[in-house]
Order: C-alpha cells, then structure tokens, then sequence
C-alpha cells in the first residue's frame, strides 16, 4: 500500500514519499532539458545544464539496472539544478 487509513484520514507510506520524490525529480531533469536545448538561453546557463545533465546521466547511465547510488551525490545534484532552475525564472 503508498498510503494507509488513519485516525484523522490518510497517512502516506515512505514508498509513496519515494514515488513523489521520483516525480519531482523527473520534472527537474525535463525543465533542465529544456534549457540546455533552448537557443534563447545564455551561454554559460546552457553549458551548466549541460553539465546538469551529464551528471544525472553518469548517476544512473541504464535505468534498466539497478545501481547503488550515493544518496549524497543525488541530494547535491538535486540541489544545483533547482539553483539554476531558480536562477532561470529569475530571469
């Protein structure tokens, strides 16, 4: 079960925090996509979703295996791209 009954109406499960956390990160990794193709964004910001990007690839390079990834890593890049997401509403 991802969520179960309770006293004052559902309570999510850790697997159901882990399947929102999944969602989020893959919405992430679309906005950053996005920038790194736009022809509109500036230099310096598409070379760092670029590099977003190549990161977050080399953390899981087949998405078939299952691969023990470093959960520290993973919260460091989560934490870069959100900055350059930021940094580019900004703008």
């Amino acid at each position: 079960m991802v969520i179960y009954p309770g006293r004052d109406g559902p309570v999510d499960s850790l697997r159901w925090e882990q399947t929102r956390e999944g969602l989020e990160d893959y919405e992430y990794l679309v906005m950053l996509e996005r920038i790194a193709h736009e022809k509109a964004a500036p230099s310096p910001i598409k070379t760092q979703a670029e590099a977003l990007l190549q990161r977050a690839r080399n953390l899981m390079p087949d998405p078939r295996c299952q691969l023990a990834v470093v959960p520290g890593d993973l919260l460091e890049l989560r934490q870069e791209i959100g900055e350059l997401l930021d940094k580019t509403a900004a703008r």
